[in-house]
Formats: C-alpha cells, structure tokens, sequence
C-alpha cells in the first residue's frame, strides 16, 4: 500500500519517465484473465466486441444528427477548422 501511494504521489507530481501504476494495473489484469478459463475469455471477447460495435454505432449516429442540422454542421466544422490549425 506503501508503494502505491508514493506512486500516486510522484505521479501528482507530473514526474512521470514510467507510469508504474498502469503497468501494474496491466500485470494484474494479464494475470488474472490468463488464469481464466477458455469458455469464459471466449465470453469476455464477445461481450468486448458487442460493446465496442454499440459504441461504433452511437458514434455514427451522433455524426449523422450533426451532420442533418445546419447549425450544429456549421459549429461543428468551425470547430474542427479551430483544432486543426
């Protein structure tokens, strides 16, 4: 606990050559999903590329409705314009 806190409190510091907390926010995640078994990982995956497909899709849609109101196309295109310079 020691460790992570002194972790926590380099990074607040914005000292960061090596973000060891994610690292080993990583690790154990690796560790644990190989401990798994197949069937239940096969069942992770899926759920995974379901979820990433509904985030796909709101993503368009929102586009969709930007792009069919000409006020929000019109801020929305200046506002790329203002990033992209």
């Amino acid at each position: 606990m020691a460790w992570w806190a002194l972790c926590k409190r380099i990074s607040y510091k914005n000292w960061k050559p090596f973000d060891m907390i994610g690292w080993y926010r990583q690790k154990l995640y690796e560790d644990w999903y190989n401990s798994l078994p197949e069937e239940y990982r096969a069942y992770l995956e899926e759920k995974e590329r379901i979820e990433s497909e509904r985030r796909k899709e709101a993503i368009n849609m929102a586009f969709k409705f930007v792009e069919s109101q000409p006020m929000l196309r019109e801020a929305w295109h200046e506002t790329l314009e203002y990033l992209t310079k």
